[in-house]
């Protein structure tokens, strides 16, 4: 009977064994699964991180585009703005010539101005 028990002290020994190497094997495969797991999320997070500061850098560059566009119509608009009233004063500056011109031609006075209102009305609306 000693030797059944000695034998069955071992069977369970290496029993025992066994199931404690499967143990382990199955925690470093766990483990293993584990690490692999946390690696794709975070290529998962970086690639994401990644398109977001692409898409931060191209909505900061088309801000600044649009405030570089915008800058520039300013800019022209204030341009055509001078432009059209130094036209409008040379216009006017000719209509007065023009008017004293006429004055001096006609020889009229100062003292009429209803006349030269009725020219001014000509040439203004001409």
């Amino acid at each position: 009977m000693r030797i059944c028990e000695e034998i069955y002290s071992k069977a369970l020994e290496l029993e025992k064994n066994k199931h404690l190497q499967e143990r382990q094997a199955e925690a470093e495969f766990r483990k293993a699964e584990n690490d692999e797991k946390r690696k794709k999320l975070t290529q998962i997070e970086s690639y994401y991180q990644d398109k977001i500061s692409i898409l931060k850098e191209t909505l900061r560059k088309e801000k600044y585009e649009k405030e570089i566009e915008y800058r520039a119509n300013i800019q022209y608009l204030s341009k055509l703005q001078r432009e059209k009233r130094n036209e409008m004063k040379k216009k006017v500056d000719e209509i007065f010539n023009r008017m004293d011109e006429e004055d001096q031609k006609y020889e009229f006075k100062n003292s009429r101005p209803d006349v030269l209102e009725k020219i001014l009305n000509i040439y203004y609306n001409n």
